[in-house]
């Protein structure tokens, strides 16, 4: 369920319910006192319209087409069912055909647009006569959560979607290995999962980023000659194209950009540090002091986020790399443990976590900025235990949060919108958003009520 409603401009409320009443407040007329809903549908049909109590089910997702049944009483042949929100019929909620089934009940066939307004929902019944009567929010218009399913295992997890809704991730096959996945869309909520290529010695691979060309980058691990396990950066140019190691006895691969740069970890004299790769070419972005550092995020003009170690103590810090320099960003104020930036879009805005003094973590964003020697403004986006993973380019940033009783839940941010919880695949069961694209597509992964395996998840009809 949604945390806060988002707002929707286009809803205004000088009129009532289908028009047929003008309140005088949107006119010049002296003012009267509007009637109440009830005594308003009353007066259209001109005499006591129907009831209206409950329906079955008492909620859907957006983008989908299903059977209501509406209860109440005084229904008629040629009862007409409709969906309204916050008093106005709503035209993204479409009732494609309403059944009497007796005086006390109606199946009404409808269809809920990608669009459709989040949140309660009244339901009007106009009876043959046109005598109308409505039941106070009793229908729920919720996201869409689709599960994305697995190889073959048990379990997966969904990482970043591009532009053309294709995601990445991991899954593990029927044997229990985790192998890097590529879901390709085939309609607006339909995805086919296929792994991506592996290396002949490779027993374990994952996913980072995937960017606009369908370029994904990613990791392996292997036995080398000589029994050893390595962990390398790779990259795979297409869903069907063979893996490419990037930096020989490197790390990961965390981040991509449309230009093809990938950003990760790589090991430097037994130092873990964050790099750069640019057609074949690997840049140490180096640290504090030569210090350990790991590259997590890079926006279309190359500028790169991350962390690096600030302090002989070992606290890491989130640092942003321009020009080939690393700066560290600020914290919320009486914060002194690790800061994690995570990704940035295009227009400099950078996402990541910030202790505060009590010692969690709050997400946040940096905000570009003159006034601070970073050159950004930190701001808390206002949730408890809580890591921001993903911005797109218009602002919208998703992530996760811990509650008291032990349940993960997934957000979604907007600076203007507002924001909300992204629903589970069953109940309110743990879920976590990790990638976000510019249409306000967002995936992750989560549980279903009563199991343990996770399963990754797309969220569509964010307004």
């Amino acid at each position: 369920m949604m945390q806060a409603q988002l707002s929707n401009s286009s809803r205004r409320s000088c009129f009532l319910l289908l028009g047929l009443l003008v309140v005088a407040a949107c006119s010049e007329q002296a003012p009267v006192a509007p009637l109440a809903p009830e005594s308003a549908l009353a007066a259209r049909g001109g005499g006591q319209g129907p009831t209206v109590r409950s329906t079955d089910p008492d909620s859907a997702t957006v983008d989908t087409t299903l059977n209501v049944h509406v209860f109440g009483s005084g229904f008629d042949v040629g009862s007409r069912a409709d969906w309204a929100f916050k008093g106005v019929v709503s035209d993204k909620i479409v009732t494609n055909s309403t059944q009497f089934v007796s005086a006390n009940e109606l199946v009404a066939n409808i269809t809920i647009a990608r669009n459709a307004d989040l949140g309660s929902h009244d339901v009007i019944v106009t009876t043959a006569a046109g005598k109308p009567g409505m039941g106070t929010e009793l229908f729920v218009v919720t996201l869409k959560t689709t599960d994305l399913g697995t190889l073959g295992g048990t379990t997966s997890r969904a990482r970043q979607i591009n532009n053309s809704g294709d995601i990445v991730g991991e899954s593990t096959l029927s044997d229990g290995s985790m192998r890097a996945a590529y879901w390709t869309r085939v309609s607006a909520n339909a995805w086919t999962i296929r792994q991506l290529s592996a290396s002949p010695d490779e027993f374990q691979s994952g996913v980072g980023a995937i960017n606009d060309a369908g370029v994904v980058a990613g990791w392996f691990y292997y036995r080398s000659s000589d029994g050893s396990t390595q962990q390398d950066p790779v990259r795979w140019t297409s869903s069907s194209a063979a893996a490419e190691n990037l930096v020989p006895l490197g790390i990961d691969a965390g981040g991509i950009n449309l230009a093809g740069q990938i950003v990760g970890e790589m090991n430097v004299s037994g130092i873990r540090r964050g790099f750069r790769w640019e057609n074949g070419v690997v840049t140490d972005l180096g640290g504090f002091g030569g210090g350990p550092s790991a590259a997590w995020g890079i926006n279309s003009t190359g500028v790169i986020v991350g962390i690096g170690r600030a302090t002989p103590q070992g606290v890491f810090r989130a640092v942003v790399w321009r020009m080939g320099v690393i700066t560290e960003l600020p914290m919320l104020p009486g914060g002194t443990s690790h800061a994690f930036a995570h990704e940035i879009n295009d227009a400099g805005v950078i996402v990541g976590s910030s202790p505060v003094a009590s010692g969690e973590w709050h997400a946040v964003r940096w905000v570009p900025a003159s006034g601070d020697p970073s050159g950004y403004r930190i701001e808390d986006l206002g949730y408890p235990n809580s890591i921001a993973r993903d911005i797109n380019n218009n602002g919208a940033i998703v992530g996760h949060y811990h509650v008291h009783n032990g349940v993960e839940r997934a957000f979604y941010w907007h600076p203007t919108r507002g924001k909300m919880d992204l629903p589970a695949l069953s109940g309110n069961a743990y879920r976590l958003a990790f990638g976000i694209n510019d249409a306000g597509e967002v995936v992750g992964h989560g549980v279903k009520n009563g199991s343990s395996a996770e399963h990754g998840i797309v969220w569509t009809g964010i307004p």
